[in-house]
């Protein structure tokens, strides 16, 4: 980063991993702009926006002004083949080098990595629990070794050392579409890239809607939709 740059508070990103790997998707697929600005995250909310922008510059994939660095141009240009995980583990390691400079990456403890993430990622509580988490995800996707440690308590479904888990896929016998009312764990069963709304009902108690961090207004609509025929609501 520039003196300019080290002026301001930087903070580790904390926004889903697989949102800064599908902005590199798209930009792949199109093209890279000289800047990265709000029309180019038009699909996203508000905060996810923030967020990716944050995370841009902290990993020097953005100047303070959006501008695009020729670290984001190789990134992208490496998107799919072989040199895309060499690529991402450059970005990683040097725009993290500050914060794990005295952590042992190989056998480290999570303890560590949270107390490194709080000095020097200016993050806590559940920042910090998104922050590492987005961390451990590009790990992972670059294929680097990391503490089995690490997460352990927090991300007890992560990849273990770069190694990427299969989930098994359900068959739709297994699925429990007719059980709307599912009990959930305010705080412990929802991930780190959803979003948590809570209502009031009238004489029902409070409602509460747990939905992705990235849904825009056309998932919206369709879930809208969804909800309108489960309550048999017509649009006449």
């Amino acid at each position: 980063m520039s003196e300019t740059d080290n002026e301001i508070k930087v903070v580790a990103p904390y926004v889903p991993f697989k949102t800064l790997r599908g902005l590199v998707e798209r930009l792949h697929s199109t093209a890279v702009p000289p800047v990265i600005d709000s029309s180019v995250l038009h699909s996203m909310s508000g905060s996810i926006r923030s967020q990716i922008m944050s995370a841009l510059r902290f990993l020097g994939l953005i100047s303070m002004n959006g501008e695009v660095s020729e670290a984001l141009k190789r990134l992208v240009e490496s998107y799919q083949t072989e040199g895309w995980t060499a690529a991402l583990k450059d970005v990683i390691f040097s725009a993290y080098a500050d914060i794990i400079n005295d952590v042992n990456l190989p056998v480290g403890t999570d303890q560590q990595l949270d107390n490194a993430f709080r000095r020097h990622g200016n993050v806590d509580g559940q920042m910090l629990d998104k922050a590492t988490r987005f961390f451990l995800a590009a790990l992972g996707e670059a294929q680097v070794a990391y503490s089995p440690h690490f997460g352990a308590r927090k991300f007890p479904q992560r990849p273990q050392n770069g190694k990427k888990t299969t989930k098994k896929k359900r068959s739709r016998k297994d699925e429990t579409y007719n059980e709307p009312h599912e009990a959930v764990d305010d705080e412990a069963d929802v991930a780190a890239d959803m979003e948590k709304f809570r209502f009031p009902i009238r004489g029902k108690g409070h409602g509460l809607i747990i939905f992705p961090s990235e849904m825009d207004q056309g998932d919206w609509l369709i879930v809208r939709k969804m909800l309108d025929a489960y309550f048999g609501v017509s649009d006449q």
